[in-house]
C-alpha cells in the first residue's frame, strides 16, 4: 500500500489501529517526503509484521521523445526527482524536501515537510500543513495550519 510519511505518523498516533485486525497488512511503500529513522523505528515496533518498502527502479526514458527524457533523466540515467538531498559523513542519504516546495526565507530554502515533521512530533498535534506567507522584509515566512488532537 503506498503511503506518505504523514500517513505513517497518523497510523502511529491513531488509537483506531488497535481496534481492527490489521494482520493482512504486510507491505507499505513510503515516499513523497522524508521519513525519519525514529519514525520508522516506532512504526516497526508498533507493526512488527509490516515491511516498509522502497524501490530503486527507474524507467529508461520516453520512447521517441528525447527532449522529455533529457528533462527527466540526467546523462547517467539518474531520475531528476526534484528532491532536496544530502549525504552525511557516513554515506547515508537524507531527503529533506522538494525543490518546488520551498519557502524562500532570506537566503535560505526551507522545506515545509521538515517543519511539518517537527510539528507532528508534538503529541498534542493531529495534523499540520506549512505554507509560505509573503513577507516584505524576508521574502516569505512559514505559516503553519495546525489541527489539535481532540483531547488537547
Amino acid at each position: 500500500m503506498p503511503v506518505s510519511p504523514s500517513e505513517i505518523v497518523a497510523l502511529l498516533k491513531s488509537d483506531s489501529t488497535n481496534k481492527y485486525d490489521l494482520s493482512s497488512l504486510m507491505f507499505l511503500g513510503c515516499g513523497g517526503a522524508p521519513l525519519s529513522e525514529d519514525v520508522a523505528v516506532k512504526f516497526r515496533d508498533k507493526f512488527p509484521n509490516v515491511e516498509l518498502l522502497r524501490n530503486n527502479g527507474v524507467n529508461a526514458g520516453y520512447v521517441g521523445d528525447d527532449k522529455a527524457t533529457a528533462e527527466t533523466l540526467d546523462s547517467e540515467g539518474w531520475l531528476k526527482t526534484g528532491d532536496l538531498c544530502y549525504f552525511d559523513s557516513q554515506g547515508f542519504l537524507f531527503i529533506v524536501g522538494r525543490l518546488k516546495e520551498l519557502i524562500k526565507y532570506k537566503a535560505f530554502q526551507v522545506p515545509p515537510a521538515e517543519l511539518e515533521h517537527l510539528l507532528l512530533s508534538n503529541p498534542e498535534i493531529a495534523d499540520v500543513a506549512v505554507i509560505p506567507y509573503p513577507d516584505e522584509d524576508v521574502g516569505q515566512i512559514p505559516m503553519a495550519f495546525v489541527v489539535r488532537k481532540h483531547e488537547s
